[in-house]
């Protein structure tokens, strides 16, 4: 653990050449910086260090380093879970990094880290145009963006990861790396939609860990940053719904889910090896539902997409008879007409989830009166789940 004396004497070293602000517990203006959008989050950084700029980053990010400390980095701190936030260690506060440039005539936006969706908005909507992400203006628009990016337009557009172009990140030692579908694109892909799963830097600095989904099935995975290669850690018919490493990320435990288990914790003690069942969550549950591995099915949607089904079928399950299919798909431009391939192939789709936009009760009512349930006796005796993914 650092020393309160080392903290004090190397922030008052750094405070000298650093081009943002850097403040401690007492500083004037402290008590407001480490407050977060959450009001039960209550945390006190050792140092928070506001950037106005990408060097700023880098300077605290090797300063973390020198003092040994955890980091968080503040975008808009909107996170619930208060992970822009540290006890005791170093808050990275991009808030001060508001820089926007609008490009109407490629229809591009370039922003900085500590820009909101308001302001992004405002900009953007100067010259007629709009984004896809964020439907509270307060939220910050990285953390939104590398998580997902529900919006407003999500229903014609999809999600602000998916029109998001490049990024321009700093790595834990302090390098700046571009990335795009053509520069580093592994590192691209796997930083949209990473959420929670934070990388995790391997011993020797070379490699990232990161949790990655792909094909309908989420791992981890190591990125080695000189490369660009990306090398399976966990591999299998499963997602890996999160991870933490020992400090030098050469074991992990984990929580998996499988297509007939639910969240069951894992011991990992070599990247590639069959990790070790920890817990047997559910196991009477499972053992009465007799669940059948699932069917993989992929065919081309109407407008060139892959798209990929996994159908689970109800034990005893008799091909003469027809069984509703529950599908569960993000809402998205082709979400609704993504049903129709696989009406055709036999398959029924009951209902929609929620948040596919259109989907009309006539539809619905369409569906529901072509199931054919049986007698009385097979009525309600289980049906297909179905989740698809699309790829580009």
């Amino acid at each position: 653990m650092t020393a309160v004396r080392s903290v004090a004497a190397e922030a008052a070293e750094f405070g000298k050449t650093f081009g943002g602000t850097l403040m401690r517990p007492g500083d004037a203006g402290y008590e407001r910086a480490r407050k977060v959008h959450n009001g039960l989050i209550n945390k006190r950084p050792a140092l928070i260090a506001q950037c106005r700029d990408t060097s700023d980053v880098t300077e605290a990010i090797r300063l973390t380093q020198r003092l040994g400390l955890e980091v968080a980095v503040r975008g808009g701190g909107h996170n619930v879970a208060g992970r822009a936030t540290i006890d005791g260690g170093v808050m990275i506060d991009l808030s001060p990094m508001k820089g926007i440039q609008v490009d109407p005539d490629r229809r591009r936006v370039r922003a900085q880290g500590g820009v909101t969706w308001a302001e992004l908005n405002r900009e953007t909507q100067r010259h007629g145009l709009a984004v896809t992400g964020g439907v509270v203006s307060s939220t910050g628009i990285a953390g939104l963006t590398l998580g997902g990016g529900l919006g407003w337009l999500m229903g014609k557009y999809g999600l602000a990861l998916d029109n998001l172009v490049s990024l321009e990140l700093v790595d834990a030692r302090g390098k700046v790396i571009n990335t795009s579908k053509t520069d580093k694109p592994d590192l691209f892909w796997a930083s949209r939609g990473g959420g929670g799963n934070l990388p995790v830097w391997s011993a020797d600095n070379r490699s990232i860990i990161i949790g990655y989904a792909k094909e309908g099935k989420a791992n981890v995975g190591s990125f080695d940053a000189a490369s660009g290669k990306l090398t399976d850690v966990t591999t299998g018919n499963q997602a890996v719904v999160s991870f933490r490493a020992i400090p030098d990320a050469s074991k992990f435990a984990l929580l998996i889910s499988t297509p007939t288990r639910i969240g069951d914790l894992y011991w990992l003690d070599k990247a590639g090896a069959q990790p070790k069942q920890l817990t047997h969550i559910n196991d009477d549950l499972f053992s009465k539902l007799n669940l059948t591995e699932p069917d993989e099915i992929w065919h081309n949607s109407f407008d060139g997409r892959k798209i990929q089904v996994w159908v689970q079928k109800p034990p005893d399950f008799e091909p003469s008879k027809k069984y509703p299919v529950f599908q569960f798909t993000y809402a998205g431009p082709h979400a609704l007409g993504e049903s129709l391939p696989l009406r055709q192939r036999g398959l029924l789709v009951l209902a929609q989830d929620v948040g596919t936009p259109a989907l009309s009760r006539s539809d619905l009512g369409d569906v529901v009166a072509a199931v054919d349930v049986g007698d009385e006796k097979g009525a309600g005796r289980g049906h297909h789940v179905d989740r698809l993914v699309v790829h580009e």
